[in-house]
């Protein structure tokens, strides 16, 4: 296996267009700049540290010694950082999209639950005026709406699909 040029990879991660002079924003965080994806980054990164590793890790280094870093050295620290710090930001990204579609998929639940709860301290309300002989308050919109039989106290989870599945299923169709 090669070992991945810095200068190359970083050329490209860090979204300066050479020949304009303009810099690229990138769309999502996890989107270095590069026209790869996070996870195609992530292993060009992961292979390249385990390069770096392969050739520099058996060395002894002088600062091990009591010298200082040569150039070379130096280089590899900061080319192995550069990849450490790449496979950590996609690792971040994966656990807030995860955070984040978890929260989407339970904002109908946590809705639900809401409403139920709201309308159970609402109906303690009506027991306890009922049980004074005091006049009934007028229903809340949460005692309505759980009262409303299209109101789902569980609600479907949103249905996720594999967009590779998607695809393949697309590509069977077409060809039958």
């Amino acid at each position: 296996m090669s070992l991945l040029s810095y200068s190359a990879f970083h050329s490209k991660s860090s979204g300066k267009q050479r020949a304009s002079g303009a810099t690229s924003e990138p769309t999502d965080s996890t989107d270095f700049g590069t026209d790869i994806d996070a996870e195609t980054s992530a292993l060009i990164a992961k292979l390249a540290l385990e390069d770096l590793e392969e050739v520099y890790g058996g060395r002894q280094s002088k600062s091990q010694v009591g010298g200082s870093l040569s150039d070379e050295e130096y280089a590899y620290q900061l080319q192995a950082a550069h990849y450490r710090e790449l496979l950590t930001v996609v690792e971040d990204s994966k656990i807030a999209r995860s955070l984040r579609e978890a929260v989407e998929t339970d904002s109908a639940y946590v809705e639900a639950l809401r409403i139920a709860e709201e309308a159970a301290l609402e109906d303690r309300q009506v027991a306890l005026a009922l049980s004074r002989g005091e006049p009934l308050p007028q229903k809340k919109a949460c005692q309505i709406e759980v009262e409303n039989p299209a109101f789902l106290m569980h609600p479907e989870p949103p249905v996720y699909v594999n967009p590779c599945l998607f695809l393949l299923s697309l590509l069977k169709t077409a060809h039958l």
